[in-house]
């Protein structure tokens, strides 16, 4: 009875975890519903869970130190004030201090449920944005989101994008392609690439048909990174290496080049080619084509704060909101904008943040090269307070410190619960 009950409890508890993870994500389903809410009833869970003595607790000062940081970097520079916001910031430290404070097997799970529900979401969808390739489905009208700057037609498991009308990306059920890329590429690291799961197929898969640019990127970086800091022998490591980097290059080439001449340059008729390709040239002030996270407008505000000092503080959330909506122009996401509202100082917050989550586990090597991830995610989508980018990375620290060796890729579970692991 205490095992039932004990798996029951973990169960909900992760599967509200997990609405706070695509709450995060701006998942249609949970546009109109607040999130405080879910919050509220995750911690009270977690209570549940704590005083029937049904997990462990492995508190100590980093875990304390985590809270703080956590709840500092929320408030720095935040744009909204008043009482709902600051207790809704502390409900979100705590909970995710708590999950920081479980023991190994409880964060094992927790990463286990959320990669698959992921994936089956993506799955679900992903077979409905292929059958419109082919077929005419009905659908439930249009929907919009932040004024009309989002605009789609509503199949009920997939939204579509109205303006992608010559080439559809895959976004699921999600506002954009390049978060479900980025959230992919971090799942795929913290699962340590295990293509044995069809779940982390499902996921790569899903990833193809984004056609985003940083989602890719972000997943070469990340399979790098799991070669680079795997236990494997150092020779064995840097052979994979080579022949990884051989394969990216032959593929860019293979896509970049048309014509008998052997000119490069990409066809109309290329999708990759034009969507990924053709943003990978170089550019004289972008460094590349596709970095295009934030406007003219945005670049201007940032070397001014730079030159008169004001990006040590930030602008504040109130005078960033001010801009966004009197100044034409002044969008984006990415670095920038993150580091105008919130400063260095803010900044330095959230990667302390981080940082302590890497210090609190045994493998901090591979730990470090998702924290490198996380690093080079934030330069073009600053999202670093976002459930979806905290939950998946505290549960793999937990994941990789009990992992012997790269073939080890099973999952630990809870008691009941270990029957059912990503390797099915």
């Amino acid at each position: 009875m205490f095992s039932f009950e004990r798996n029951i409890l973990l169960y909900i508890y992760t599967f509200l975890l997990f609405l706070l993870f695509l709450d995060s994500m701006y998942i249609y389903y949970l546009w109109n519903v607040n999130n405080i809410f879910l919050g509220i009833i995750t911690l009270i869970l977690s209570i549940m869970l704590i005083l029937g003595r049904h997990v462990e607790l492995e508190i100590n000062s980093k875990c304390l130190w985590f809270a703080v940081l956590l709840f500092a970097s929320l408030m720095f520079g935040s744009y909204e004030n008043g009482f709902t916001y600051y207790f809704r910031m502390i409900i979100k430290a705590i909970n995710i201090a708590v999950l920081l404070s479980f023991a190994s097997e409880e964060k094992q799970f927790v990463l286990n449920f959320i990669t698959k529900g992921f994936a089956l979401i993506l799955g679900v969808s992903l077979t409905v944005f292929l059958l419109l390739y082919i077929l005419e489905l009905p659908d439930n009208g249009m929907l919009s989101y932040d004024d009309d700057r989002y605009l789609f037609v509503n199949y009920f498991v997939y939204i579509k994008n109205i303006s992608d009308i010559a080439i559809p990306r895959f976004n699921a059920v999600f506002l954009e392609p390049g978060h479900v890329g980025m959230i992919i590429a971090f799942l795929l690291y913290a699962n340590r690439f295990n293509f044995k799961s069809n779940y982390i197929k499902i996921l790569f898969i899903s990833l193809i048909f984004t056609w985003s640019l940083a989602g890719y990127v972000l997943t070469a970086i990340g399979f790098f990174l799991y070669l680079l800091m795997g236990t494997n022998s150092l020779v064995t490591r840097l052979s994979r290496i080579v022949v990884y980097l051989a394969l990216i290059a032959s593929v860019v080439y293979v896509n970049s080049v048309d014509n008998d001449e052997g000119e490069s340059f990409v066809s109309e008729d290329n999708i990759l080619g034009q969507l990924i390709i053709n943003r990978l040239e170089l550019d004289e002030e972008k460094f590349i084509a596709g970095n295009n996270r934030t406007t003219q407008v945005v670049d201007d505000d940032f070397e001014k704060a730079v030159d008169d000092g004001t990006i040590i503080m930030g602008i504040g959330g109130d005078e960033f909101v001010k801009r966004k909506e009197t100044e034409v122009g002044f969008t984006g996401s990415g670095y920038k904008m993150y580091i105008l509202q919130r400063g260095i100082i803010g900044t330095i917050l959230m990667l302390l943040t981080y940082i302590i989550v890497v210090r609190t586990h045994v493998n901090r090597k591979y730990m470090t090269g998702m924290l490198i991830l996380y690093m080079a995610s934030f330069l073009q989508r600053a999202y670093p307070i976002w459930e979806a980018w905290l939950i998946p990375f505290i549960c793999c620290s937990d994941f990789v410190a009990n992992e012997e060796d790269d073939e080890d890729d099973d999952y630990v579970l809870p008691e009941q619960a270990q029957t059912d692991g990503l390797t099915s």
